[in-house]
């Protein structure tokens, strides 16, 4: 991971995304892969800021 250029960090982290469900279900976040995980571990990121409210 320590050898990634910016663009192979932002390739490996394009593939999250999120899926919005029409009426009372909101959305959903992929999971995320363990490149991306660790790439979100080294920007001091936890892993749960991949969950939002989808209310708001």
């Amino acid at each position: 991971m320590e050898n990634l250029t910016v663009r192979e960090v932002m390739e490996a982290m394009e593939t999250i995304t999120e899926i919005k469900y029409s009426g009372r279900y909101g959305s959903l976040i992929t999971e995320a892969g363990l490149l991306q995980r660790e790439i979100m571990a080294a920007f001091g990121l936890p892993p749960e800021t991949l969950l939002h409210d989808s209310g708001k």
